[in-house]
């Protein structure tokens, strides 16, 4: 008897289950759906865009590194001495990535290390005519006259026996006197340029007493901040105020731009 009646419940309970009118969303309440996700979106996507441009700056450092160790490698074969932002060539074809690559110091399979993944052009693209030039940039060298004024700065240089351009000189490392406060390589970017990608990096920057120039500057494109290797090999990374703040000696501040 128990399980005859067990059994009428469950049936009715079925029939029940079958006959309830089915209740589709309203559009409002559609509406409001896609509204809270929207809302949700728009919440999460500044952290995961943030997490994923530290991940960049990551990249970023871990390059610099290795063209730091690039540079010091060169700089420990040379008596200390390294090559300046352009060799014996034109900037499309022996800028100061191309020539380290030339001499055994870079490999042709990690080109990718000289550009930072960040800005354009994110990767090393050899089909760009260009191509070394559009790389993290070289600190322009000062000239013997500028050198002379600052020499607890800047240390030694010398006029390269191929270059008839006054302003292009070579640095020694092993003669700054402060090699960790002596930024090198780093996050740069060029306005002006007429081919695409345009603002690109760019493979060279200086000091405001040596290039006071503000179409080729450092870039702050990683939250704000610069990614910079220094002539000691360590890599850093600096806020504007710290690189460009007016209380800076000419030979210590520079130009930073913050246009993305």
């Amino acid at each position: 008897m128990n399980q005859m009646q067990t059994q009428e419940k469950d049936d009715e309970g079925e029939k029940l289950r079958h006959n309830r009118p089915w209740r589709a969303f309203t559009l409002i309440e559609l509406l409001v759906v896609i509204a809270i996700i929207g809302i949700l979106a728009a919440m999460l996507l500044p952290a995961l865009n943030t997490a994923r441009e530290r991940g960049r700056a990551a990249v970023c450092v871990g390059n610099l590194h290795q063209v730091m160790l690039m540079f010091t490698t060169y700089a420990s074969d040379y008596n200390g001495w390294i090559c300046g932002p352009l060799e014996n060539g034109s900037s499309t074809t022996n800028t100061w990535g191309a020539y380290l690559v030339s001499l055994g110091y870079g490999h042709s399979n990690s080109y990718n290390v000289f550009v930072c993944p960040s800005y354009a052009p994110r990767a090393f693209d050899a089909s760009m005519g260009d191509a070394w030039s559009r790389t993290y940039g070289l600190r322009f060298s000062p000239s013997q006259a500028e050198v002379n004024n600052y020499p607890n700065y800047y240390g030694m240089t010398a006029k390269p026996s191929w270059e008839s351009d006054p302003g292009q000189t070579l640095l020694n490392l092993y003669s700054i006197p402060n090699a960790t406060d002596y930024p090198l390589v780093g996050d740069t970017i060029i306005r002006t340029l007429a081919t695409p990608p345009s603002p690109s990096q760019w493979y060279e920057f200086g000091d405001v007493y040596v290039v006071n120039e503000g179409t080729m500057t450092l870039h702050a494109r990683h939250i704000g901040t610069v990614n910079l290797g220094y002539a000691d090999g360590s890599v850093r990374s600096a806020t504007p105020q710290q690189l460009s703040s007016s209380s800076l000696p000419p030979y210590q501040r520079f130009i930073v731009s913050t246009v993305h």
